[in-house]
């Protein structure tokens, strides 16, 4: 984000915590990891010549983080352009000892299933497709309830996502999300090894492999039985 000093619009910044799926919430029992509070008050102590000061103060909590950030800014109004700016003051990230100023500050999505817009629209539509193919498959079947159930979850999960950018249960629409095709090997931490090192050039050593490798294999039996 700008650093202290920098300029820039107000709703600018509050939709890109929107689309990053960052939460407001008003009451402290309410503040954990992937929300953020909201404070504004006029300032009038100091005449602009741009037009009124609106005080900003927002405390933003990113999941890799242990502790808040808090972020204060000016709100200017231009009367020319009849429009608003973002003057950042200061950047604090949290510390176990209190908060310490920076001038710079790094802030991740709040939620591991961030995409952008369009590639949100083609995976709602690539699961439009699909749900249709169940549909008719259950319906052949004369299974009606098992039908409605499924559309009623799948139209609703929709609905969230392209609302809101994201649903209860997202995961299960991962292959669609990554544009993949039905049975392709999604990504994993062995793809980014390869990638990295090349195919032949990097070892993996499992501890444990009695108890480690069971429990891959049941992660992978268990996720096939949910989809």
């Amino acid at each position: 984000y700008p650093s202290p000093n920098e300029n820039d619009d107000g709703d600018g910044f509050f939709d890109a915590l929107n689309r990053m799926l960052y939460q407001p919430v008003d009451s402290d029992d309410n503040f954990e990891p992937g929300t953020f509070q909201h404070e504004s008050y006029e300032y009038n102590e100091t005449k602009s010549s741009s037009g009124p000061i609106r005080k900003h103060k927002i405390t933003l909590w990113p999941p890799h983080e242990r502790f808040p950030v808090t972020i204060t800014a000016d709100e200017h109004q231009r009367t020319i352009h009849n429009d608003t700016y973002f003057t950042i003051r200061s950047l604090e990230p949290g510390t176990q000892k209190g908060s310490i100023p920076t001038q710079s500050l790094r802030i991740f999505p709040a939620r591991h299933h961030v995409t952008s817009s369009g590639r949100m629209e083609q995976a709602c539509v690539a699961i439009e497709e699909e749900l249709q193919q169940r549909v008719d498959e259950l319906k052949a079947q004369g299974k009606n309830e098992a039908m409605a159930k499924l559309q009623e979850r799948v139209l609703g999960d929709l609905y969230m996502m392209r609302e809101v950018g994201m649903c209860k249960g997202m995961e299960n629409y991962s292959r669609h999300m990554n544009g993949r095709e039905a049975g392709e090997t999604p990504e994993t931490l062995l793809s980014y090894f390869s990638s990295r090192f090349g195919k032949d050039e990097w070892l993996l050593v499992v501890d444990e492999s009695h108890v480690t490798l069971p429990q891959l294999k049941a992660m992978y039996f268990g996720d096939q039985s949910r989809k």
